[in-house]
């Protein structure tokens, strides 16, 4: 795949590019070292492992905001996975079986602090 467009941050380089029809980011350290490889997935292309931990689980109920398939050094797939609730929001990082190996949670922002 041919990269389309780099972009350098403080810490970190993402090169874009297109492969099979679908973007994906990999992300690098400023020493070339990489970091990660994702790309965005429709919910409907989880895994049964990682729905059924989002039915069943600690964040059953919460709407699934979006969800991103990653590759890194250690996972060759992981799935990021934002969801939120009325009142909080939660990313969430599950392995192939189901199993959450990273969570962040916050609290939503009040209607009126929202950005537009």
């Amino acid at each position: 795949a041919a990269v389309k467009e780099w972009k350098q941050g403080a810490k970190l380089y993402r090169a874009i590019f297109t492969q099979k029809g679908e973007k994906y980011t990999a992300v690098y350290t400023t020493d070339g070292a990489w970091v990660r490889t994702e790309h965005d997935i429709r919910k409907e292309e989880l895994l049964k492992a990682v729905h059924r931990t989002l039915l069943t689980g600690t964040y059953s109920g919460w709407e699934i905001d979006d969800v991103e398939e990653h590759r890194t050094p250690t996972h060759t797939q992981l799935f990021k996975v934002d969801v939120k609730n009325t009142s909080k929001k939660a990313e969430l990082f599950l392995l192939p079986d189901g199993t959450v190996v990273k969570e962040e949670v916050k609290e939503r922002k009040g209607k009126d602090e929202r950005k537009n």
